[in-house]
């Protein structure tokens, strides 16, 4: 806990301190406000969490220069201006050395990238290349970006689980480490599966992301690179990561508050946290602005939803839905169209209604927390000890997973008998399962957004756990719809390879003119 206090207190360096008169990459503001509202729209588009976008803009461009454009000279500089031109890096402030920088790790990927393409099929190697750069694009947002507080803070929570969790005696000590760092990084940060990824292979190979890897062991690392997934897949998804989640979702809430009250506090952090009292009401505080913070953040969700499912709901209307009834119906039902298009938007606006956010049991509940976290010694004994997982026997998981084939039967088999009864045909109703099921997802997820600071536990009743029971099958159908819609979302499609790609030709050709006219500019006055 004093480390990640003392980490806090650092103050950050002014710009000029960090980079002094190196000359600075700068990039046209007219050019950057166009890239702005472009990167705004594909954002829209492709759905993906907030705090993800950054690293997820590092790895398309890297995609598209790397494998689609097969570019090898200046990738670092072209990354770095596109990064500031999206507003993702700040203009005329960062040194031309940084782009170097990036070269130098991005070029440990090219010559994996020539080594896979010589050694495996097209299809494969293209496949294995595009996880590998994800890989690489969590590196170079570690390199761009400062994150000793994020990492104090991630370190801090991670030793706290080690006191208070005991994980069985049957694993091995490193492996119970890596468990309880994707636990901290799955809660506490919300990695995605790529950010777990770039940990797992830092324990695997710690010299990979040096700068002065090896040959041989660049070699060794491309030449296992599919058991190195495997590897990994084995940790993401332990068997007992979900008792972890359920034990750590608390302290990550915890952390998440006292890392604000931290940075609020620079100046005076041990006078506040000598003071009980004081402590509380700054947590009080922190809290408050948290449940704003989240009342907006779930509404744009809400909104973008929305919009994401209208759009996509309206391209499948007129690409698919209305072609195939006049084909095979010979006829359009209106009422069934209308329904299908406005039904989805409508249940995701309705849905949003009941979503509720944190009252002030909760913000109580998380004063005593972080102040446990804060005075409770550290040599304190284990607070829940988990244990191997028990086989229930073939017989009982047989019954429980044909009862829950059938909770499948029975919810979808009352959502087709209404669409029967109002006329709906095989193509009309088949999207509109499709949509109930992808808005059912998508509400749940907004909802796990609002409750994201709430650590009481809720109260279950009958109904609820009747509701939750038989809507089970339609949110799980979401889930899976929602994951393989984001690999063949058309629009991305469309951004990426149709429209991206020569735009940021143009605009890169446009910065150079604009350049170009600069230096004449300068030349007469």
């Amino acid at each position: 806990m004093v480390k990640l206090v003392n980490t806090f207190k650092v103050k950050e360096q002014t710009d000029r301190e960090m980079i002094g008169d190196e000359a600075k990459i700068r990039v046209n503001q007219v050019i950057s406000k166009f890239s702005s509202v472009y990167e705004k729209l594909r954002n829209v588009v492709d759905y993906n969490d907030e705090h993800l976008l950054r690293k997820n803009a590092i790895f398309r461009i890297l995609k598209r220069i790397i494998l689609i454009e097969k570019r090898k000279d200046k990738i670092g500089l072209t990354l770095l201006q596109e990064l500031i031109r999206v507003n993702y890096l700040p203009n005329n402030t960062l040194p031309e050395s940084k782009a170097k920088e990036v070269e130098e790790i991005l070029n440990k990927y090219l010559i994996i990238n020539r080594s896979i393409f010589e050694k495996r099929p097209m299809r494969q190697a293209f496949k294995i290349m595009t996880w590998l750069i994800n890989v690489a694009a969590c590196e170079i947002e570690e390199v761009l970006f400062d994150f000793k507080q994020r990492n104090a803070l991630i370190l801090a929570m991670r030793k706290i689980l080690q006191r208070d969790v005991e994980l069985p005696d049957s694993l091995p000590e490193n492996e119970q480490n890596i468990l309880l760092q994707l636990t901290v990084l799955r809660s506490l940060m919300r990695s995605d599966g790529i950010i777990l990824y770039h940990y797992l292979i830092s324990q695997f190979y710690p010299n990979f992301f040096n700068s002065d890897i090896e040959p041989g062991l660049l070699a060794d690392f491309t030449d296992n690179l599919e058991k190195i997934k495997i590897r990994a897949e084995y940790y993401i998804n332990h068997p007992l990561r979900s008792k972890l989640w359920k034990i750590s979702r608390r302290y990550s809430v915890y952390f998440l508050i006292l890392k604000d009250v931290l940075e609020k506090n620079q100046d005076n952090i041990d006078d506040i946290i000598a003071r009980p009292k004081l402590l509380a009401d700054q947590i009080m505080q922190i809290c408050e602005q948290r449940y704003k913070k989240i009342r907006i953040k779930v509404v744009r969700s809400v909104i973008r939803s929305i919009i994401y499912i209208f759009i996509t709901k309206m391209f499948l209307a007129f690409l698919i839905e209305i072609p195939l009834d006049y084909l095979f119906e010979q006829t359009l039902n209106y009422v069934t169209l209308i329904i299908n298009v406005l039904f989805p938007p409508f249940l995701m606006f309705a849905i949003s209604l009941f979503i509720r956010l944190p009252r002030k049991k909760n913000t109580e509940a998380i004063i005593a927390g972080v102040k446990e976290i804060v005075y409770q010694q550290e040599d304190a004994e284990a607070k829940y000890h988990i244990k191997s997982l028990a086989s229930r026997g073939r017989v009982m998981n047989f019954f429980f997973n044909l009862f829950y084939i059938i909770t499948y039967g029975i919810t979808f088999g009352i959502v087709i008998y209404i669409l029967n009864k109002l006329s709906f045909s095989i193509f009309s109703g088949t999207i509109f399962i499709f949509f109930l099921c992808v808005v059912s997802f998508f509400a749940i997820h907004i909802r796990l957004t609002a409750r994201e600071l709430i650590v009481l536990n809720t109260k279950e009743g009958l109904i609820n756990f009747l509701f939750d029971f038989f809507s089970l099958p339609i949110v799980r159908i979401g889930r899976w719809l929602s994951v393989k819609l984001s690999k063949i979302n058309i629009f991305v499609f469309i951004l990426d390879f149709i429209i991206e790609a020569p735009l940021k030709i143009i605009l890169e050709v446009m910065e150079e003119w604009f350049s170009f006219i600069r230096e004449k500019k300068e030349e007469v006055y």
